[in-house]
């Protein structure tokens, strides 16, 4: 019947539970009761008028997001799931830890008793507060050695610890932690740069004590997305993939799943992965795949990787085809299908993932930034939130108050369909919601205009496929 648990998962014999992201969906939940066994929590943000989280903000407004609290909390508990507030900035002015520390008094009424802080004083202002609140420190926090996590359970009692990534695959660490006595989890699907050197800088941008530009919160995205498909063997050191899971049996208690701005279909699926665990897959970055032999590998090495050249001969060795791969994940912003039939090495044959990426790099600053149409510009009284590569199109997501609007342009094509065609672009759109209103259809021309006259002078539109990673040919669908 729908709803019914399952038998008994391999999850559920290593004694782990699952703490699982909120994507702001109301179904997410009914989609997560045949699970419910196997989930100790869910993890959802603050309002985004309290601090901003390590994430972008993708629910309703604040006075919404409030209102539907309760009930989130009450179907949660409903289903024997815990709910976690996460709250995990970095840093907080001090003057601001009362108001935090009461709305988290509030929210205990309503029966969220987790929040997972990044700030220790933040998470002593909590305690004071609300003494059986259960706290747990975030991977912000970079809890790393035991000398860290003694700070965090002398002075605010901490519940659990979300250990750094760079953990993952590190068990004689675990142990080590392990001593202080407080249960420990691990993020296995975040699929982001292992030691990322942005992260600092990130965690600033997407967090500040109040929540930021959304542009500047995305500034990084790009950035990392190519150095993760440019080098995805690193990816060996941190991701742990469902087929390895049980190397951290008795280790620990909880296995987070990242994802609170994706989409309810892949949280889904992500949690039937890390149930099953089985799949030896990753989910994004290409579906790319993990030898057997790389746990032992990675967990008894000192990641010294110029002395050794492991882990990207495994990867290639088991990725022949990642260059189309992963190449079509970065341009499609999506995973594409597992598997694949073309055999070629990583970097031996085709241009390099980054040579791909110089075009679009490119056509943002010579023409995107110039005509003002990149992430935080304006356009007939719309803000672009989002700008995207789609092989032969530029995506550029727009908002105004409640009207949201999609954008796309591409060089110039008569057999092509296009709303406005300007000498040297196709312009067209798709709406989400309501019908295009005057002030979009201004929008529209107005995009097409700016990008006729950002366009270098003398650049042909046969010239301007070199921005685009993928040309259509005549024999492909017209956009």
């Amino acid at each position: 019947m729908p709803g019914e648990c399952r038998s008994p998962t391999k999850l559920q014999s290593l004694g782990m539970k699952l703490a699982i992201p909120y994507n702001h969906d109301p179904g997410l939940l009914d989609g997560l009761a045949p699970y419910r066994r196997d989930i100790g929590e869910i993890f959802l943000p603050a309002p985004p008028d309290l601090l901003g989280t390590f994430r972008p903000w993708t629910g309703p407004g604040a006075a919404e997001y409030r209102r539907r609290l309760p009930m989130i909390a009450r179907q949660a508990h409903d289903m024997g799931i815990e709910v976690d507030m996460v709250m995990n900035i970095p840093y907080l002015p001090f003057s601001e830890h009362p108001r935090v520390a009461a709305y988290a008094s509030e929210v205990m009424d309503m029966g969220i008793r987790w929040f997972t802080l990044g700030d220790l004083h933040v998470a002593g202002a909590i305690r004071d507060t609300c003494p059986e609140a259960g706290i747990v420190a975030s991977t912000i926090a970079e809890v790393s050695t035991v000398t860290r996590a003694r700070y965090w359970v002398r002075q605010v009692g901490v519940n659990r610890v979300v250990l750094p990534r760079l953990l993952n695959k590190q068990p004689r660490r675990i142990r080590e932690m392990m001593r202080v006595g407080v249960p420990l989890e691990v993020i296995v699907n975040e699929s982001c740069i292992p030691g990322c050197p942005y992260s600092v800088a990130h965690c600033t941008a997407l967090g500040g004590w109040k929540t930021t530009d959304e542009a500047e919160g995305g500034r990084f995205q790009d950035i990392c997305r190519v150095i993760r498909v440019e080098y995805p063997w690193e990816h060996y050191k941190s991701e742990i993939l469902p087929f390895s899971v049980h190397h951290l049996e008795g280790l620990v208690t909880h296995l987070k799943l990242a994802g609170r701005d994706a989409p309810t279909a892949h949280i889904l699926s992500e949690v039937e992965r890390f149930t099953v665990l089985e799949s030896n897959r990753n989910s994004q970055l290409g579906c790319y795949l993990e030898p057997d032999d790389v746990w032992e590998k990675v967990t008894t090495c000192d990641h010294y990787c110029e002395d050794c050249d492991f882990c990207e001969d495994a990867f290639n060795r088991a990725n022949p085809d990642f260059t189309r791969t992963g190449l079509k994940w970065l341009t499609e912003d999506r995973p594409p299908e597992e598997g694949g039939t073309e055999a070629r090495p990583v970097h031996d044959a085709g241009p390099r993932l980054s040579d791909a990426m110089f075009p679009l790099k490119e056509l943002t600053s010579a023409v995107l930034g110039t005509a003002g149409l990149n992430e935080g510009g304006r356009v007939g009284g719309f803000v672009v939130e989002r700008v995207v590569h789609e092989g032969s199109a530029v995506r550029l997501e727009v908002r105004k108050e409640n009207l949201r609007a999609t954008f796309f342009a591409a060089p110039c094509d008569e057999a092509a369909p296009a709303f406005i065609r300007t000498d040297r672009w196709n312009v067209w759109y798709r709406l989400d919601g309501d019908e295009l209103d005057e002030n979009a259809r201004q929008a529209l021309a107005d995009i097409a205009g700016l990008l006729e006259e950002a366009t270098p002078e003398g650049v042909r539109p046969d010239e301007m496929w070199k921005w685009f990673p993928a040309r259509r040919t005549d024999d492909e669908e017209t956009p």
